[in-house]
């Protein structure tokens, strides 16, 4: 294990959040489409999960944490 990685998830997310940005940039930048990029990426996350459980769980949290909720109809 390198010296460099951080030792707290946050920090760690934040390195890998900064490489697969950069693996982005270049596919798309080489003419391949986002979408594609995208769904790659969730099925290489899918794949280092332990099952579909697994990344289904992570997929939640993520959603909880950083999708945008569209205010509810009983808010107004």
């Amino acid at each position: 294990m390198s010296s460099n990685i951080p030792k707290d998830e946050s920090g760690q997310v934040g390195n890998i959040y900064a490489m697969t940005q950069a693996l982005c940039h270049d596919a798309a930048h080489d003419g391949y489409d986002r979408r594609a990029i995208a769904e790659a990426l969730m099925c290489g996350v899918r794949d280092m999960l332990t099952d579909d459980t697994e990344f289904l769980a992570l997929f939640e949290r993520f959603k909880m944490l950083h999708l945008r909720q569209p205010p509810s109809a009983s808010s107004c």
